[in-house]
């Protein structure tokens, strides 16, 4: 872990400074005391993190990672497959361990533990992390299919703990499918898709750099006593089935900007629908999903459109409602649908 200030910067706020080493090394030392109160005061880390993250696969849009918010995603993959395999005739126990640097195996013979390593930087491809092990003398292994020779050592999963690999060879795995079909919420921390993120245990990984603020709530009072788990974000309504886009306000009719709305700050998600288009008797624009909670109306009857429905703004840029209906009803993607008919908007603008 890193200090929150530099051993420089610490002396700036002693009167005398700090000069002998026994000072200097007091207050290095509270330093670091007091960058680890004040990161498990707030509950994060205040530097930037790499992270490796293996997640099981979950039946929701939505995959939640470790850490957030996040600044920026590298990889995330899945599907662990067994590209490599590794085992030891000899000894009376064997095992493979997948560290960031590279392989560790162990041999027990006559009760002497034997540990040999393979670096990642000497071994650069499947391929060649096979013949480096195969060149071990006591120690075989084998690329588990021509296409994965290619693929790099470093990809390699790591798994908790070591396997066992005397006589029966430990299966190395990689997740070798790569994924792009997402989106990511930096603040929340978390990835959507259109698709469910399924899959069995560990079946993905995601690599990121985050700035590391745990989900389980850290620290919170001045006495570094323990508090309660912090409840993960609720997934419901319109959340549960895409990421939001905008946020908007609502005007009644007789009322405009620049008199205050009826409803503020509404989130929703604000999406072109292609012209023309027909909802039901009127051309619409666009359609905006919000939470059931949210008093949107129309002005609708029997197949006309009267004229004192609601209006929409999204900045400066509005836009009629010409019929809300309700979707999903009593499910967890329970939400509304307006379908709105875009105004003269103020140009320039890209609220559109």
């Amino acid at each position: 872990m890193m200090d929150l200030i530099s051993r420089s910067r610490g002396c700036c706020n002693l009167p005398a400074g700090a000069s002998t080493g026994a000072e200097l090394a007091t207050l290095d030392g509270l330093i670091a005391a007091a960058s680890r109160a004040i990161e498990n005061y707030c509950g994060r880390r205040f530097h930037l993190e790499t992270r490796d993250e293996l997640h099981d696969g979950v039946a929701d849009r939505r995959l939640l990672l470790e850490h957030h918010p996040l600044v920026r995603i590298d990889r995330v993959a899945c599907r662990p497959t067994a590209v490599l395999t590794t085992a030891s005739a000899t000894g009376s126990r064997a095992s493979v361990h997948v560290s960031d640097t590279g392989l560790s195996l162990t041999r027990l013979e006559a009760g002497s533990a034997s540990v040999e390593t393979v670096d990642f930087a000497d071994a650069p491809t499947v391929a060649e992390l096979a013949g480096a092990v195969n060149d071990l003398g006591d120690w075989s292994a084998l690329v588990t299919h021509a296409s994965y020779a290619d693929y790099a050592s470093a990809d390699l999963a790591r798994f908790p703990g070591a396997q066992p690999a005397l006589d029966s060879p430990a299966q190395l795995r990689m997740h070798v499918e790569e994924v792009g079909d997402f989106l990511v919420d930096e603040s929340h921390g978390y990835l959507l898709r259109d698709a469910l993120w399924t899959g069995g245990t560990r079946f993905w990984r995601i690599q990121s750099d985050q700035a590391r603020s745990r989900r389980l709530a850290a620290l919170r009072n001045p006495r570094l006593v323990p508090t309660a788990p912090e409840p993960l974000p609720q997934l419901s309504g319109v959340t549960m089935l895409t990421a939001l886009n905008v946020t908007c306000s609502i005007f009644r009719a007789g009322n405009a900007p620049p008199d205050p709305p009826d409803v503020a700050n509404v989130a929703g998600f604000l999406q072109a629908a292609g012209w023309p288009n027909a909802a039901p008797s009127r051309p619409y624009s666009h359609t905006l999903l919000v939470e059931t909670g949210v008093d949107l109306r129309d002005d609708y009857d029997a197949g006309v459109v009267g004229t004192n429905a609601d209006t929409v703004y999204v900045a400066d840029t509005p836009f009629a409602v010409i019929f809300v209906e309700r979707l999903q009803r009593g499910a967890p993607g329970d939400h509304l649908r307006a379908y709105l008919d875009r105004q003269v908007p103020t140009w320039p603008t890209t609220d559109l």
